[in-house]
C-alpha cells in the first residue's frame, strides 16, 4: 500500500515511491536509466529530499551544493544527470498536479 504525506491539496511522493515510479518510466531510457541506477545505489543518502520539497528544486541543488553521498563524484554525476532527466521532471510535475 502506498501512503501519502499530505501537505496542503500537494500529495508528497516518498522516496521510495520516486524510485519506484521512475523505475517503470525509464525502462527503455539509457541516460535517465543511469540516473536511476545512481539513485537507487544512493537511496539511503537521498532518503528524505525529496519529501522536504515536492518540487525537486532542493533535491537537484543539494547535489551541487552539500554532500549528499559519500562521493563528491556521485554528487556531481547525479546533478549532471538530473539536470537532462526530462522523465524525472515530468513525473514530479505530473505528481504535483
Amino acid at each position: 500500500m502506498i501512503l501519502y504525506m499530505m501537505l496542503g491539496n500537494v500529495f508528497i511522493m516518498t522516496t521510495k515511491e520516486l524510485l519506484e515510479k521512475y523505475d517503470k518510466v525509464t525502462k527503455e531510457a539509457d541516460k535517465e536509466r543511469a540516473l536511476w541506477n545512481l539513485l537507487k545505489a544512493n537511496e539511503t543518502h537521498i532518503e528524505g529530499l525529496i519529501e522536504e520539497d515536492p518540487s525537486g528544486y532542493w533535491f537537484h541543488k543539494a547535489h551541487r551544493q552539500v554532500d549528499v553521498t559519500d562521493s563528491g563524484y556521485m554528487d556531481m554525476a547525479i546533478w549532471v544527470l538530473l539536470s537532462e532527466a526530462s522523465l524525472f521532471w515530468k513525473m514530479l510535475e505530473e505528481n504535483a498536479a
